[in-house]
């Protein structure tokens, strides 16, 4: 309620010749009508949000308004009402207001409806002072049309620092673009980004909110690192790369629109980085995090130089080295007794093991991976089948040897 409507609601105005009032009478009305709305700020701040949602489609985007807009709509309040209330800790409501103007700033909110949601707050933080004052003493809702300017202009300074402390912030970004795009890159790579955030970082990444991505974790040789002419990547068509260091390589976001996977992976083999390790696909810009966590998972599962692994192809192979404690007993229980035996006799089991589960069963063209005959391979499968008490047609025994088999290759037990 304005105190133009408080004066419509049946309360004379002070006519001509009526005194002043004492500016110390202001302020006490002022304080009072401030004690009254602080216990029920809670409710202030909701009904402000409610307004807002209504006026801006910004903060009406469930995917993209700030998550925290609630509790700092309710501490801006309280700091206004204790502005209001003790002019002398005015600098509170101000350092509070340049802190959200750097904190929306960072996370890529756009300005305008920033300065709409600090308008509609004093609006509803005054309409509520002035109905309080008016409920409790009719009389005192005059007092508070003197006590409007300095509420305003409280209001007007924190809405002022806090559009000074936005553009300040994103000056400084526009300075430093190299530097704000990789961090950028690294909070969206390790997670560390709200929804919000996420959708300035796509606009300022070229990118959309949501999408086909896919993460990509090289790992570079130490010797590649230190050259100058180290390869290129090459960005396939219609797929947009972005790229950010880490101490033994690089990660790379992949904006894949409509292109395939694969696509991917053939451009990291082409160009020869290191190892490589690859994520699933990822529906949207703010799960690039989790994605990050499966291609270092990828990662682990390379065991040549040069070697892209995309989870997708390598899901048992990941599996056991997410568990590297579970693998050490699967290695031990599944291949415990074959791993007991001479290299001599170890090894061509298990490589013919692998060379079979790898051409999907088929003797016949394990041998000829081999160089060997078909039957010498299925001897060596019958052999490994006596020595592990496993049967590779039973689907669990075959299970157990494939995780097992990883587990060997990738030498995951060994870290447990």
């Amino acid at each position: 309620m304005s105190v133009r409507q408080v004066v419509g609601h049946g309360h004379a105005p002070p006519t001509a010749g009526t005194a002043v009032a004492p500016v110390a009478d202001v302020q006490e009305v002022l304080q009072r009508a401030s004690d009254l709305v602080r216990g029920r700020v809670a409710d202030l701040a909701a009904e402000v949000m409610g307004r807002l949602r209504e006026a801006e489609p910004f903060y009406r985007d469930g995917a993209i308004a700030p998550k925290d807009s609630l509790e700092v709509t309710e501490r801006a309040l309280l700091a206004g009402l204790d502005s209001i209330k003790s002019p002398g800790l005015s600098s509170d409501s101000a350092r509070l207001a340049w802190q959200i103007g750097v904190r929306r700033a960072r996370q890529g909110a756009p300005l305008p409806p920033l300065l709409r949601a600090y308008r509609l707050g004093g609006e509803a933080l005054w309409e509520r002072l002035v109905q309080a004052a008016a409920d409790q003493r009719p009389q005192d809702a005059f007092l508070m049309a003197r006590a409007a300017s300095s509420v305003w202009a409280l209001v007007d300074r924190d809405c002022q620092l806090m559009a000074d402390a936005y553009r300040e912030t994103v000056g400084e970004f526009r300075t430093r673009p190299d530097e704000r795009v990789r961090a950028l890159l690294d909070v969206l790579v390790d997670g560390r980004i709200d929804d919000l955030g996420v959708a300035g970082a796509a606009t300022e990444l070229g990118v959309p909110v949501s999408g086909r991505f896919a993460v990509a974790v090289v790992r570079t040789p130490l010797v590649r690192q230190l050259r100058s002419d180290r390869p290129a990547l090459a960005e396939p068509p219609g797929v947009r790369l972005l790229r950010t260091p880490r101490k033994h390589g690089e990660v790379v976001i992949a904006f894949l629109g409509g292109a395939r996977l694969d696509v991917l992976t053939a451009a990291f083999t082409a160009a020869g980085l290191g190892q490589v390790g690859i994520s699933p696909v990822v529906d949207r810009l703010a799960a690039v995090g989790r994605g990050h966590e499966l291609a270092a998972l990828a990662l682990r599962t390379c065991t040549r130089d040069q070697e892209v692994a995309s989870l997708d192809a390598r899901l048992p192979a990941g599996l056991v080295v997410g568990r590297p404690d579970l693998a050490g007993v699967l290695l031990d229980g599944v291949l415990g007794a074959v791993l007991a035996l001479d290299p001599g006799d170890r090894e061509p089991l298990l490589a013919t093991l692998a060379a079979w589960i790898e051409c999907g069963g088929s003797a016949r063209s394990a041998g000829a991976r081999l160089y060997c005959h078909r039957n010498t391979v299925l001897n060596r499968l019958r052999r490994l089948e006596q020595i592990t008490g496993r049967c590779l047609d039973r689907p669990q025994d075959l299970v157990e040897l494939v995780l097992a088999l990883e587990a060997f290759r990738t030498g995951t037990s060994l870290h447990s």
